[in-house]
């Protein structure tokens, strides 16, 4: 089984069992997250992270959801369909008033919204799949629009130059 058929499986799957049965293991938290953690990124050899595009702040909240496997579990969990603290609680085993911690850091640095009783997760969560679509679809349209494009602007190329605007004189590689 190829890893990001793997790594599907266990987040939308296994993540929050895997948790529970860590913290189980352990009694502790902090070491069942440890222990998790330690369990997918064995399985996986691939870790799951955060990222942003654009300005971000000097002290990026992503890096606490990367490093929490309990913060990532919730946004899995909360993703597709709303879930209630009791819902959360019951599908990761998770007791109560540590998940409020967690749920509250989350809604207050604006990863979950609360609608209701409802968390639901604000980011977009993309897969492999997500980018072997993309490619694919690039792939089934470049020679009906994107060739096209590209080959009309070359013959353009002239009347593109014609303002001499700052870089007009730029290889036409680089000015297109």
């Amino acid at each position: 089984m190829e890893k990001q058929t793997l790594f599907a499986k266990i987040t939308d799957e296994y993540s929050a069992k895997i948790l529970n049965w860590a913290i189980k293991k352990t009694g502790i938290r902090q070491d069942g997250e440890d222990l998790a953690q330690e369990v997918i990124l064995q399985v996986l050899s691939w870790e799951l992270s955060l990222g942003g595009s654009g300005m971000m702040p000097a002290n990026p909240d992503t890096n606490k959801v990367n490093e929490s496997l309990i913060k990532q579990s919730i946004c899995l969990l909360c993703y597709k369909d709303g879930k209630t603290l009791d819902e959360l609680a019951e599908l990761t085993g998770i007791p109560k008033p540590y998940l409020e911690f967690d749920l509250e850091w989350l809604v207050r640095r604006e990863f979950l919204s609360l609608n209701g009783k409802k968390y639901n997760t604000t980011f977009p969560i993309v897969s492999q799949k997500h980018f072997q679509k993309r490619g694919a679809l690039y792939q089934n349209t470049r020679r009906d629009y994107i060739d096209r494009i590209i080959e009309y602007l070359w013959s353009k190329e002239k009347k593109i130059r014609s303002p001499n605007f700052y870089g007009s004189d730029f290889p036409t590689e680089k000015l297109m």
